[in-house]
């Protein structure tokens, strides 16, 4: 990593060199300690993900009372970024510049039956982040024995609610999508290199949703299609004196339409 890191890479993931002794002259196991954050986290991971299977399944059963156009559920591909904005003495550094994959997955509700305009609102499990290639070094020296990539993750909720304008053709149609988006943060996985900064990340984030779609009719479900979207951030997640982080990703789809 250009000006910032140069680690033992057990140390930089453990917090101990593997083969360390202590202070009595006994060798430290590698343990991982999960904390009790983590575990509240993964226990809000998985009522989000309780919360969409029972939200499509009371949608299922009521749709065509409440004017419900369609609903189904989204998957796909995520290629995450974050911006390492440094001020100040430390503005020359270049850190975690590049993006790092991940997956999401949820359920959508499009309202408005009515031509060309309608509104979808979705619940999104997303994962973001962002990813660095640090040098690793032996503990006799500084030459440097290759790479790893390190890629600390933040898993969002995302909520966005957008606009959505479609230009239909005879098997389906073409449509466009744009609104604003909330996002809570209900896990992260710092790999024991960014603890200092991935500690304070703000619990939600919020911005804009911007992609492009194609759907057609489907003899099985009402439609199927694939989207492709822009998701930038336009609040600062983290913020210290030298440094401001912000998100963004982009993201293609696999949309179900029932």
């Amino acid at each position: 990593m250009r000006g910032l890191f140069s680690v033992d890479i057990a140390s930089a993931i453990s917090n101990n060199p593997a083969g360390r002794d202590d202070e009595e002259g006994r060798e430290c196991p590698e343990t991982v300690i999960i904390p009790s954050e983590y575990e509240g986290m993964e226990a809000m991971r998985k009522c989000a993900f309780f919360s969409m299977l029972v939200l499509l399944f009371v949608v299922h059963e009521h749709a065509d009372a409440v004017g419900i156009r369609s609903y189904g559920v989204k998957v796909g591909l995520v290629q995450a970024g974050q911006t390492w904005d440094y001020s100040g003495t430390a503005s020359n550094l270049k850190a975690f510049e590049k993006q790092r994959s991940g997956l999401s997955a949820g359920g959508y509700i499009e309202w408005l039956d009515i031509p060309i305009v309608s509104l979808v609102v979705e619940a999104q499990y997303v994962q973001k982040g962002c990813r660095e290639d640090i040098n690793i070094t032996s503990e006799q020296g500084p030459l440097s024995s290759g790479t790893k990539a390190i890629r600390p993750r933040l898993d969002y909720l995302s909520i966005p609610v957008l606009l959505k304008i479609r230009y239909g053709f005879a098997a389906g149609s073409v449509y466009a999508l744009a609104g604003p988006r909330y996002d809570f943060l209900i896990g992260k996985k710092s790999e024991g290199v960014v603890d200092s900064v991935f500690d304070k990340v703000k619990s939600a984030d919020y911005g804009v949703t911007l992609g492009v779609g194609v759907e057609v009719a489907h003899v099985v479900t009402k439609s199927i299609g694939v989207e492709f979207l822009y998701n930038p951030s336009l609040r600062k997640i983290y913020t210290a004196e030298l440094l401001a982080i912000k998100n963004s990703s982009l993201e293609l789809k696999l949309v179900v339409g029932f």
